[in-house]
């Protein structure tokens, strides 16, 4: 019987050194799929505090360590130098635009290369009223870096581009020939830089432990 009794044991204890890895992995997973509800939710405040210029509701969902380049090169750190520059896009005398609509996509998942970090990519095909142009519709490519601060995912870093040679806003002045027109150009290539980011939306699990 002890015998029998001490084989048992040891083919229990077998048993749970062998299931505790799935267990890990599987606590693993889920934590990864609260980090994607998280983001997604992210993505969306982030867009609509944007598009509806909303700075206050924009600043709680930004890291402490957050810039923004846009397609023109210009770079913008913290929220105080993006209101400035975003403001001044529908506002003041040389204001060319009435409203910009985001509509950010990512490319694949978030993937976290480091606690706490993660970085998407993705496009974007975003709606710009012109005042003088109309509405016009412009693609643009974007990567993104989140950062997890006190428990609470933060877009750390945006990195936005657009093809300055090729497309509808460019195409749209070469048609045009007031002064102000011209001036849209350079300004409307100017607000690519702020569409939308976005937080990568995530949309399939991890593809590694620690990935997304």
């Amino acid at each position: 019987m002890k015998g029998g009794f001490g084989i048992g044991m040891r083919w229990g204890l077998g048993l749970c050194w062998l299931a505790f890895p799935a267990f890990a992995l599987g606590q693993e997973d889920d934590a990864r799929e609260a980090d994607h509800a998280a983001l997604r939710e992210l993505r969306e405040r982030f867009g609509e505090a944007l598009n509806g210029r909303d700075f206050a509701a924009l600043e709680p969902l930004l890291a402490e360590s957050f810039t923004f380049v846009a397609v023109d090169n210009r770079k913008f750190t913290g929220v105080e130098e993006l209101k400035s520059y975003w403001e001044s896009l529908f506002t003041g005398k040389n204001a060319v635009l009435a409203s910009i609509t985001v509509a950010p996509e990512a490319d694949e998942e978030t993937f976290f290369f480091g606690p706490g970090y993660g970085m998407a990519q993705g496009s974007s095909r975003d709606v710009y009223d012109f005042n003088v142009l109309g509405r016009r519709e412009m693609p643009s490519r974007w990567t993104a870096v989140v950062h997890e601060e006190a428990g609470q995912w933060k877009v750390s870093h945006v990195h936005m581009s657009a093809n300055v040679l090729d497309n509808p806003v460019v195409s749209a002045v070469r048609k045009a020939s007031s002064a102000k027109a011209g001036m849209a150009l350079l300004v409307g290539l100017t607000a690519g830089g702020v569409l939308g980011w976005s937080m990568g939306r995530s949309r399939r699990k991890a593809v590694s432990p620690g990935n997304e």
